[in-house]
């Protein structure tokens, strides 16, 4: 019996999962032989493999010998340029996709995004045409806004501990894994995201310890929400009484630290089914399920008034000055690592089959 596409495309990614190059290298010599190699499935599968085991040359290669493109070889591609921070390469990939007019989906429009927020830029080429007008206009045109698998994402470090996988898989929910870890959150347009990146020695009395930058950061926020539905800091999170709105991470090197924050302006209470029961849980929650834990800061004080607040808050701190992004050196020598990113598929549905397995289901 000859094998078909779909056996090859199989054998290509178990070799890519289980990162055996050279039967990986071997297959591919098998479909070249096979005329296979032009079936989307296949294709597919030999970008992921040279992607995921770090030859983004020979995956470059590839995409660009075999003729016909398809949404799943640019997808492929996007990604591993993403995951190894080939990021103005990603840039010429998504130019091609909008010039040969391929039809995007949910994970090329993460793909995108993911490759603005790593560039800070915006503009990513297409002659003067802003790229980011560009991908809102994409996305406006595909209806995608306002459906739960552009307009979120969820941020996670155990996937199988603390998402209900299965449901995010069956509504395609991009998952992304961040770098400064903390607990999971679902972010749309209705969350506020504040950042703050600081020397260690940028403010008084505030030591580069996740405790010390925590309880300035709660003297902070007191003055931006002065007067406003008792606002406290309550373990490592914003509450309104008992009801939290603002959730807290944070990474701490030697010379600096970053405090993210990101708050529940507004959410949808369906996206919350995504959501696990954590087993580490704050003591004040008291098992309450998560809508009944959370809160939204829209009901409290308007969107407008808390940016001026904030500002105004860390003006005590700093002097405040509007940036515009891009005057940000984004040199693609800068060194940087690009930690954050995009779980695959792949890496969901083994999520997946251990939360069935941990219950006693056959998989």
């Amino acid at each position: 019996m000859r094998p078909n596409e779909y056996i090859f495309a199989t054998v290509l990614f178990s070799c890519s999962r289980s990162g055996k190059v050279e039967e990986g290298k071997q297959c591919h010599g098998y479909v070249m032989k096979s005329g296979l190699a032009f079936h989307q499935y296949v294709r597919s599968a030999l970008i992921d493999l040279y992607a995921k085991c770090q030859d983004m040359g020979m995956a470059m290669q590839v995409f660009n010998a075999l003729p016909g493109y398809d949404v799943f070889s640019y997808n492929s591609i996007l990604n591993g340029l993403l995951e190894h921070g080939y990021m103005r390469e990603g840039v010429e990939v998504l130019s091609r996709m909008v010039n040969e007019c391929v039809n995007w989906d949910t994970t090329t429009y993460v793909n995108a995004f993911g490759i603005c927020a790593c560039l800070k830029d915006l503009k990513l080429g297409l002659s003067t045409v802003r790229y980011g007008d560009v991908l809102h206009a994409l996305v406006e045109k595909s209806g995608f806004k306002e459906h739960v698998i552009v307009g979120n994402a969820l941020i996670t470090m155990k996937p199988s501990e603390l998402l209900e996988v299965g449901s995010i898989l069956r509504d395609q929910v991009p998952v992304i894994r961040r770098f400064t870890g903390g607990g999971t959150v679902v972010v749309d347009n209705g969350t506020v995201f504040v950042t703050l990146i600081c020397n260690k020695d940028a403010v008084p009395g505030v030591q580069p310890y996740p405790r010390s930058v925590m309880y300035w950061s709660g003297l902070l926020y007191n003055e931006v929400f002065r007067g406003t539905g008792d606002f406290q800091l309550l373990e490592n999170d914003y509450v309104f009484g008992d009801r939290k709105f603002g959730g807290n991470a944070q990474s701490i090197t030697k010379n600096r630290w970053i405090h993210h924050t990101s708050f529940l302006w507004d959410y949808k209470v369906g996206n919350m089914a995504y959501l696990k029961q954590p087993a580490r849980a704050p003591k004040y929650r008291l098992a309450r399920d998560h809508t009944k834990f959370i809160c939204r800061m829209k009901d409290y004080m308007p969107r407008s008034v808390f940016i001026e607040n904030t500002i105004e808050a860390i003006e005590t701190y700093f002097s405040v000055q509007p940036a515009n992004l891009e005057a940000i050196d984004t040199s693609s020598e800068a060194n940087f690592v690009h930690s954050t990113r995009l779980l695959t598929k792949q890496e969901l549905e083994e999520a997946c089959e251990s939360q069935l397995e941990n219950i006693g289901v056959n998989v």
